[in-house]
């Protein structure tokens, strides 16, 4: 299948660009609710649903934004710190400008309207590519939290986040607050980048044309927002699309960012926060950044769910010819935490196939001793299940999972996993019942049905050979638990 991976980087390089590059085509909906937060079938929700609808002003249309914790166009949030939560609408106007309004269910001030919800204020700022991201913070804790708007713009810088503070009743419907801080940036986060328990805002400037590049640490102090710390980073990258804030080791706290490079490369940096400055972790400072260029964009983050931010590195699968194209390569994912000293210890290995959309993770028995490799290209590569894919046109090639040696050569397949459209579901089943194959259904979803063909360890292998495959070789319920399918781009 020619391409394959071109179209998996292209997948992944549309994620990670997003937040780089401005998107003049807004997603629309008619309906409010539509883009409610779930549930959705709520009296409430069909309130707002209602409201919103009448507050829009006419022929406009609700708009999601680029990123952030929730991309809804409606979204509930205490804005004012009265204790009771108001709704956020994004929608773009008849004249293609993208706006903000707030409605509120009470005067303003947190008492019950008897009307309901209704329009309380729309921002005066808008924009006419879009909004980044829309968040809740309070910053300095004070019970008055902060409003955060991050508008996308044309050319260098791509996006300006707008402070807000929100305080007042009715009067803000002719009067809306006006922004304490307009910041431009390239990558923009709120988090905990210090231990202290409070957030900050970490922006990332970029000026391409000088080859410069830093990070900004904000703190809000009375009614202004400090730029506390700058630290230079680098700026010949094509740009940083990827930012994670949070706890980094035990008892350390920092932060981890990715860069493009060139076509389709990567750079990955760890910054930790060490006696008020934020100090580079990663790569380390005794070896050169070329050293540890990925060849695809890496997405640093919390990636196993522990609560800890990691580093993402991707290697070639073992085992693949020395020819094979670049375009057909196949990628192992590993995911490094950092051990609070110099070390950066594996706590996640997985496949990642983004052309059929799911993952893999490698249990830890597997490190060093399984790879992949597509099915006409593996040790099993005259079975006749493949003749029966290639017959069958909508079913893509399948990908073996392999128990490999790197010293001696040594491989067997120990499964292989299909993804078959579910029309196709009932020829392609006869055919393995009518081949003898062992097979079960790992999961149903969106029309497909991810299937796993079972493999049998050589008859020619030692018995203690033939041990060892069928200790790593799991079974139909663990390959369900270790099986993830992606979320759609």
């Amino acid at each position: 299948m020619k391409g394959r991976l071109w179209r998996t980087y292209t997948l992944r390089l549309a994620a990670a660009w997003a937040g780089l590059l401005v998107l003049a085509g807004c997603q629309y909906t008619a309906t409010p609710a539509d883009l409610l937060l779930a549930p959705q079938a709520t009296a409430e929700n069909a309130a707002i649903a209602a409201a919103v609808q009448d507050a829009l002003p006419p022929r406009a249309k609700l708009t999601v934004t680029d990123q952030g914790k929730t991309t809804s166009a409606i979204r509930k949030e205490d804005v004012d710190g009265d204790g009771r939560k108001e709704v956020i609408v994004t929608y773009v106007n008849e004249r293609e400008e993208e706006k903000v309004m707030v409605l509120t269910s009470g005067s303003g001030s947190g008492e019950q309207s008897a009307s309901g919800w209704h329009h309380w204020f729309t921002f005066t700022e808008s924009s006419g590519y879009g909004v980044d991201w829309i968040e809740v913070s309070d910053l300095d804790d004070n019970g008055q939290p902060e409003l955060f708007i991050a508008w996308n713009s044309y050319g260098d810088p791509y996006h300006q986040v707008n402070v807000y503070t929100v305080q007042g009743g009715e009067e803000l419907r002719q009067y809306p607050p006006a922004p304490l801080a307009e910041l431009p940036y390239e990558m923009a986060r709120l988090g905990d980048v210090d231990g202290d328990g409070q957030e900050e805002l970490v922006l990332i400037t970029h000026d391409r044309d000088n080859l410069r590049a830093a990070l900004h640490l904000y703190r809000l102090s009375g009614k202004e927002m400090l730029d506390e710390l700058s630290t230079p980073i680098d700026g010949s990258v094509s740009g940083y699309y990827n930012l994670a804030i949070g706890q980094i080791a035990k008892g350390r706290y920092g932060l981890v960012m990715d860069a493009g490079i060139g076509a389709h490369s990567s750079m990955t940096h760890m910054f930790a926060w060490e006696d008020g400055q934020l100090k580079r972790v990663y790569p380390p400072l005794s070896e050169g950044d070329e050293e540890h260029v990925n060849d695809s964009s890496t997405f640093g983050g919390d990636g196993n769910h522990d609560g800890v931010l990691d580093i993402e590195l991707l290697t070639p699968a073992p085992g693949q010819a020395e020819d094979v194209p670049y375009s057909e390569m196949l990628w192992i994912e590993k995911r490094k935490q950092w051990d609070g000293e110099g070390n950066f210890i594996t706590v996640q290995e997985r496949y990642v196939d983004y052309e059929q959309g799911y993952a893999i993770r490698f249990k830890s028995e597997w490190y060093n001793k399984v790879t992949v490799s597509h099915s006409n290209s593996s040790a099993d590569a005259e079975n006749p299940i493949d003749e029966a894919a290639a017959l069958l046109e909508a079913v893509p090639e399948g990908i073996v999972f392999e128990q490999y040696s790197e010293e001696t050569g040594q491989r067997a397949p120990l499964f292989a996993i299909y993804m078959v459209p579910l029309d196709n579901w009932g020829a392609f089943e006869q055919n393995w019942k009518d081949n003898g194959v062992r097979y079960n259904q790992v999961l149903k979803a969106a029309g497909m049905i991810y299937a796993v063909e079972w493999k049998d360890a050589p008859a020619d292998w030692s018995e203690r050979d033939q041990e060892r495959f069928v200790s790593l070789q799991p079974d139909v319920e663990e390959l369900k638990r270790e099986f993830e399918l992606l979320p759609e781009y």
